[in-house]
């Protein structure tokens, strides 16, 4: 019975010393290493890379709307009248500011004169314009005959007309919805017009 014992015993320290051996050798091996910290920072690159990708972006179209706001006010101020028609091609020729993004479908360009009548202290909303895309929004100046909300709170003389275009974009991130979500650009320019009191021909209300 002890022979048994101990040739049981003995089997038991030798395989005891080869994986106490294993375990030191496997503690000794860094192979894969490199593989197993890049698994883990993978996910995290890609989110930072996507997530500056998305940011860089969203910095370019709000560029490019304020752009667009500014081109449209600059514009319409440096004439006596604006019909329908002027609006309309200005409006579209604007719209290439906004490419390669799809402004016909997620903007809109609003255009509004504002003034002070002689008789009233309030500042209001003489006409308006809107075109070049089909997003549905409301203008934040106010309606016509409304009193304006004029940004920055400016005061007009009487019969003074300032000139304000507000450019509404729909942005959705390419790869951040889950994110960042879709977010609205609003962008607006005012300018007084440069040869008196800016009028308006039937068709721009």
């Amino acid at each position: 019975m002890r022979p048994i014992l101990n040739l049981a015993c003995g089997i038991s320290r030798r395989v005891a010393r080869r994986v106490s051996a294993r375990l030191r050798a496997l503690r000794r091996n860094e192979a894969g290493v490199a593989a197993l910290e890049f698994a883990l920072s993978a996910p995290f690159l890609v989110i930072l890379t996507l997530g500056g990708f998305e940011m860089s972006r969203y910095i370019l179209v709000q560029q490019k709307a304020d752009k667009m706001a500014f081109t449209v006010a600059d514009a319409v101020a440096r004439d006596k009248t604006l019909t329908y028609s002027m609006a309309d091609q200005l409006f579209q020729a604007s719209t290439e500011l906004m490419k390669p993004l799809d402004f016909s479908d997620h903007g809109l360009v609003i255009l509004s004169a504002v003034a002070r009548d002689s008789d009233e202290t309030k500042i209001r909303v003489k006409w308006q314009c809107k075109g070049g895309g089909t997003l549905d929004v409301a203008s934040r100046i106010g309606d016509i005959g409304d009193i304006a909300d004029v940004p920055g709170d400016l005061t007009l003389d009487p019969k003074d007309y300032l000139i304000i275009t507000e450019v509404f974009y729909e942005w959705t991130p390419t790869f951040g919805s889950y994110f960042f979500g879709d977010h609205g650009i609003y962008k607006y320019a005012m300018f007084r017009p440069r040869l008196g009191q800016l009028t308006t021909t039937a068709g721009c209300s």
